[in-house]
């Protein structure tokens, strides 16, 4: 484990992430996620949602007929999934009755939250994430990897009112694969990896009002594909995927931002360039939760002595 400054003042050590589980099967992990209670969710494109802890191996805890390739869940663990296949966001109440009382779902029957807007299908959607303090979900929607591209920025970022049932576009057929979103809800705002662009664009409301910016452009490889945040000090932690090559080991970069976005760093991931997925567990802040493509594994990275020396370059 190497930690060094770089001439542009930042923070790069090299970290060998642990692997927490190893599937049998090779299919591609997505997006972990996190329940009310500290329960640990993948989406794995073999059509089935896993859940994990710290110390419990994954089990199946959904499968569908589709490509599940993200999970959120409300103030009552109503699951909220993302379909590549079917391009569409479900929900289902897992032992639980929604908001509404006379719309109670079974634990067999889905709904569909969102499908189309304005009659016009969705690409297909690739993260999500639900307000709990609004009372929304967030959907990025780009289809299958390339589907949106730089020269065919078709994809779009859109939110769901669960009162009212009604989505409405916030970036309509404009983004460049808008991968994946994180939310900041002590300042009420929103993250999303552009990764044809190779950038964070940062979506802000106040007043009722969405205000979209371009928070961080970064530069090399292919672009940011996950995004998590540390909701105790504001710092963003964004995976910059790069595709793995058979000749030579390329190894995974998560790079990390703070609020202001200010590069404070940058983590080294030898071996795993093809990050899908980030999570910082809300009881453990010093850990990371990651997937990646190739491998079919769930990893851990271990922070602390990277944020020691993140800490002692900002006293600096």
């Amino acid at each position: 484990m190497n930690t060094f400054s770089t001439q542009s003042n930042m923070v790069r050590q090299k970290i060998q992430a642990e692997v927490l589980f190893k599937l049998s099967n090779q299919i591609p992990l997505y997006h972990p996620r996190e329940d009310n209670s500290g329960n640990y969710y993948v989406s794995s494109h073999a059509g089935e949602i896993l859940k994990f802890s710290d110390s419990v191996s994954p089990t199946v805890f959904m499968t569908i007929g589709g490509q599940p390739n993200c999970v959120a869940f409300d103030n009552t663990d109503t699951i909220y999934y993302a379909d590549l296949a079917h391009s569409t966001v479900f929900l289902k109440s897992i032992g639980s009755t929604n908001r509404d009382k006379n719309s109670v779902i079974d634990n067999d029957e889905e709904k569909i939250v969102c499908k189309d807007y304005n009659g016009n299908p969705l690409k297909g959607p690739t993260s999500i994430v639900y307000n709990k303090d609004e009372e929304t979900l967030l959907i990025t929607d780009a289809g299958t990897f390339g589907t949106s591209s730089l020269n065919r920025s078709i994809g779009s970022l859109f939110i769901y009112d669960v009162q009212s049932n009604v989505s409405r576009p916030l970036l309509f057929n404009c983004l460049a694969y808008p991968s994946d979103i994180c939310l900041d809800s002590v300042r009420n705002t929103v993250y999303l990896c552009e990764t044809f662009t190779n950038r964070i664009i940062r979506i802000v409301q106040r007043d009722g009002i969405y205000n979209c910016s371009i928070f961080y452009q970064f530069s090399g490889r292919v672009g940011p594909t996950a995004i998590t945040l540390d909701d105790t000090i504001g710092n963003i932690y964004v995976a910059r995927y790069e595709f793995q090559n058979e000749e030579n080991d390329i190894d995974g970069i998560i790079s990390v931002l703070n609020k202001e976005g200010v590069l404070l760093g940058e983590i080294v991931i030898p071996k795993l360039p093809e990050i899908t997925g980030l999570l910082i567990p809300s009881k453990s802040k010093d850990q990371i939760i990651m997937t990646e493509k190739n491998s079919s594994c769930i990893y851990r990275i271990k922070l602390t002595n990277f944020m020691n020396e993140v800490d002692k370059f900002e006293e600096n």
